[in-house]
């Protein structure tokens, strides 16, 4: 696991310690909104999510929380 992981834009960079078990799903519905991903690790999909949200304007973090 390298550390930090970063959204699309290099904007939104994360370092997190631990194990995201539903990520290969929540992967997968990234990559169909085009998001582009560097590695393998599960906690790339975090910034992701953000840049996700915050795109339309919403504080991901809730949403973030609530999904992985």
């Amino acid at each position: 696991n390298s550390h930090p992981h970063f959204d699309c834009n290099n904007e939104i960079a994360v370092v997190h310690n631990g194990v995201i078990e539903n990520f290969m799903e929540l992967r997968k519905e990234l990559s169909a909104k085009g998001h582009k991903f560097k590695s393998e690790t599960d906690t790339e999909i975090i910034p992701h999510m953000l840049e996700d949200y915050m795109k339309d304007g919403m504080d991901g973090t809730p949403w973030v929380a609530q999904r992985v």
